[in-house]
């Protein structure tokens, strides 16, 4: 009971806070004016926007589809490989030959709103304020993890016994006998 009665207390001071943080600000859409447009090919660049090859790295083809699955919506009408991805990904050949996933314009720049695809200025469902990065740890931590998933279980009950055996050695109770025989062994130097 006491751990809820703090939980909930500490929901109220978070939500009011941000209601504090927030007071006073005005969401209201604000009209962007016209600008001169160029000149050229529209039915062009509208492809090279929706397949084109502008990035030239990214995920493997086949790791993306394991990691996001397969999308059925094919806003974009698009042509294999792309078909399988989702309108915010473009499948290009990588100068290695390998087929890669990288993000195209339409990640910032357009939304699905009621199962139509309004490509424009924006998406509203995008949150910048994250500050996570994709490295190469975790680039290789999501590799595992979804290699992982895949596993036959055999592999996986093997895996989950071998690391049992070694969380079994290595409980709290021989952390703390190491952690105080290297406290009393540097205690003797001194």
């Amino acid at each position: 009971m006491k751990k809820w009665t703090i939980l909930t207390l500490f929901c109220g001071v978070c939500l009011a806070f941000t209601t504090v943080l927030h007071e006073g600000e005005k969401e209201e859409p604000v009209a962007i004016p016209a600008s001169p447009q160029r000149v050229g090919q529209k039915d062009k660049g509208y492809q090279y926007l929706t397949t084109g090859d502008y990035i030239k790295s990214g995920i493997p083809y086949n790791y993306f589809l394991l990691g996001f699955g397969k999308s059925v919506s094919n806003l974009l009408k698009r042509d294999s490989p792309n078909n399988l991805i989702s309108q915010e990904y473009t499948a290009v050949k990588a100068p290695n030959g390998e087929t890669v996933v990288a993000p195209n314009c339409l990640q910032c720049h357009a939304q699905v709103f009621e199962d139509k695809l309004y490509i424009g200025m924006g998406n509203s469902m995008i949150d910048f304020t994250d500050r996570q990065k994709l490295n190469a740890r975790n680039a290789t931590m999501a590799e595992a993890i979804l290699q992982g998933l895949e596993m036959p279980l055999g592999e996986r009950k093997e895996r989950w016994t071998a690391m049992m055996k070694v969380l079994e050695r290595n409980d709290i109770t021989a952390w703390r006998e190491s952690f105080v025989r290297a406290l009393t062994a540097t205690a003797r130097g001194w």
